[in-house]
């Protein structure tokens, strides 16, 4: 089995159409069926747009073959966000530009926070160097 065959089933059991799959994510109108027709293997690109666009599918498994078709481990859930399904009519078509904006937002706001804390403490660091070295002046003069 190939990836094409692989995205096929992806999109079968998401209840998507290939033609909707195509249009959201910025493939060509038939590019599915085409490959699928000549048997052929993605790019790179497309790989990037599929793993763009379908956060719960196991970009390895599309490659491969090996492992499970959805990912068990799933990096929205584990920062708490869940990514939203972009719908078209009442066609769910993936995971558009919604979900990533949500996450990126999310990402922007823990990278805010760390880097407050990390800045807490290079200051901790700063002064308790400050007060070892004036300890340490002390010591040395008495």
């Amino acid at each position: 089995m190939k990836s094409i065959d692989r995205l096929l089933k992806y999109l079968e059991y998401k209840n998507i159409k290939p033609t909707n799959f195509e249009s959201n994510t910025g493939m060509s109108s038939g590019y599915i069926s085409k490959m699928k027709s000549r048997n052929a293997d993605f790019g790179e690109s497309t790989f990037i747009k599929i793993n763009d666009n379908c956060p719960d599918l196991n970009i390895f498994w599309l490659l491969t073959g090996k492992g499970e078709m959805l990912e068990t481990t799933n990096e929205y859930k584990s920062i708490g966000v869940e990514p939203q399904p972009l719908v078209v009519g009442e066609q769910s078509v993936g995971y558009g530009k919604k979900a990533k904006c949500e996450r990126c937002e999310f990402l922007e706001r823990l990278v805010d926070e760390k880097e407050r804390h990390i800045a807490t403490l290079n200051k901790l660091v700063d002064e308790l160097s400050n007060h070892n070295g004036s300890s340490k002046r002390e010591r040395e003069t008495a």
